[in-house]
C-alpha cells in the first residue's frame, strides 16, 4: 500500500480511480488498484475484527475424486475486508458470477497507511502481488472476465464499484 498526503479537497468516501493488472503468466498478476480517500481513514487494523468486522466462514462443499471435501473460502461479510474483488465470466452476452466458493479468495483486508503531516487526505495505489487470476482452465464457461474492485473505509462508507478491462481466457 503506498500514499501520499496532499492539500486537497477530497470526498471523504473512498474512491477507486484505476485498476491495472502486470501479467505474471497465466494464471498470475501483480494488480494495482489507484485511490483516493479524503480523510484518511482507509485501512484496517489487526485488531478490526468485531462487529461489524467480523470472518463469517462461507462453507464450501465440492466433490472431488469422488470425496465429498467441506472447506471454507473467505468470509461472506463484505465489511471483513477492505477491499472487496469480485470476479465475473461473459456467458451467451452476459456478465455472470460464478461460484462463489472459486472467486471469493480474492478481496483483501488493506493495513492503515501512515500519512505524515496534518493532512490525512491519501491518494495512492494498493499493489497486491501474485495474485491468482483465471484466464486459463475451466470455471463457469465464459471466454472472458473481468474483476470489479471496491473499497470500505473504517466509518463503512464504500467507494465506488471499478471494473477491470475485459480479460480474454485462452
Amino acid at each position: 500500500l503506498g500514499a501520499c498526503d496532499k492539500d486537497q479537497d477530497l470526498s471523504p468516501v473512498p474512491a477507486v480511480k484505476g485498476v491495472s493488472f502486470d501479467f505474471l503468466n497465466d494464471n498470475q498478476a501483480e494488480i494495482t488498484v489507484s485511490f483516493e480517500d479524503g480523510d484518511g481513514n482507509l485501512g484496517l487494523f489487526d485488531f478490526d475484527t468485531g462487529e461489524p468486522r467480523q470472518f463469517e466462514a462461507l462453507v464450501c462443499e465440492r466433490m472431488i475424486n469422488g470425496t465429498l471435501v467441506i472447506d471454507t473460502a473467505g468470509s461472506t461479510n463484505p465489511y471483513y475486508y477492505n477491499l472487496f474483488i469480485t470476479y465475473q465470466e461473459m456467458v451467451d452476452g452476459e456478465w455472470i458470477d460464478p461460484d462463489p466458493c472459486e472467486s471469493n479468495l480474492l478481496s483483501r483486508r488493506v493495513p492503515v497507511p501512515e500519512p505524515e503531516g496534518q493532512d490525512k487526505t491519501l491518494i495512492g495505489d494498493i499493489v497486491l502481488n501474485n495474485v491468482q487470476v483465471f484466464l486459463s482452465g475451466e470455471t463457469a464457461g465464459g471466454d472472458s472476465i473481468r474483476y470489479g474492485f471496491q473499497l470500505f473505509d473504517r466509518d463503512l462508507n464504500e467507494s465506488n464499484v471499478l471494473y477491470s478491462e475485459l480479460l480474454v481466457k485462452e
